[in-house]
């Protein structure tokens, strides 16, 4: 497993040759392919799924191959899963698998997530927090993917003529909304954009509290300002 996250293919290849076992689990029910999928190693995981193994196989905590590699941002490995049929709709304990993609800012996160869009990711699916995609974005500050997101909810909604979700201000399970999330991260452009696209300033949560009454409570993590 080591030699899976780590890298080293020639290392994994012996290892393998001479009676390692493809599906020996560690103490969270993980497999030598997730360990490869967790390190983008599109070598060692051809040479996994080429044994037989489930690409949507999961581990203790219901989390797949694909959730892991999309949550380390590892495009490569997305792209070679979603090529041999991964569920991009898939949910472990925690979070739809898209929603892992929108956790961090990186380019690297933003390409993953649009890949997923592009293969039919559900940008309405809430996590155990009421969640949605937009909201994981909104929180990290990526806002080229929370742009992406928002334009993918748009056209759904107009070609199903849905409208019991409101993309923008849909509260999670306190009512704090996209815009909430992004104040209180101190992500003043993500604020600006959600606001430029008509998103409530003074929507207020289940307490009562407006983004801003939530901004005035703390200071910007790490001493940030906005201009």
């Amino acid at each position: 497993m080591w030699a899976c996250r780590h890298g080293q293919h020639d290392m994994a290849e012996y290892l393998i040759k001479n009676g390692a076992q493809i599906r020996a689990k560690d103490m969270y029910g993980q497999e030598p392919i997730k360990h490869a999928c967790f390190g983008g190693n599109e070598r060692l995981i051809r040479l996994f799924l080429s044994r037989g193994i489930d690409v949507d196989l999961r581990d203790r905590d219901g989390d797949t191959n694909f959730s892991e590699a999309t949550a380390q941002g590892r495009t490569s490995a997305v792209r070679l899963l979603l090529l041999k049929k991964a569920s991009v709709n898939c949910v472990g304990i925690h979070q739809w698998t898209l929603m892992r993609a929108c956790r961090d800012s990186q380019k690297e996160h933003e390409e993953v997530g649009r890949m997923l869009l592009n293969h039919g990711a559900d940008w309405c699916l809430v996590d155990e927090n009421g969640w949605r995609a937009l909201n994981h974005a909104c929180a990290s500050g990526n806002d080229e993917l929370a742009s992406a997101i928002l334009r993918k909810a748009l056209r759904s909604q107009r070609a199903s003529g849905r409208t019991d979700i409101d993309a923008l201000n849909s509260p999670d399970n306190d009512g704090d909304t996209a815009v909430a999330h992004a104040a209180l991260e101190g992500h003043h452009s993500t604020v600006l954009w959600l606001l430029s696209n008509n998103a409530l300033v003074d929507q207020a949560n289940r307490h009562g509290c407006t983004p801003l009454m939530g901004l005035s409570r703390r200071p910007h993590p790490g001493g940030r300002t906005p201009p």
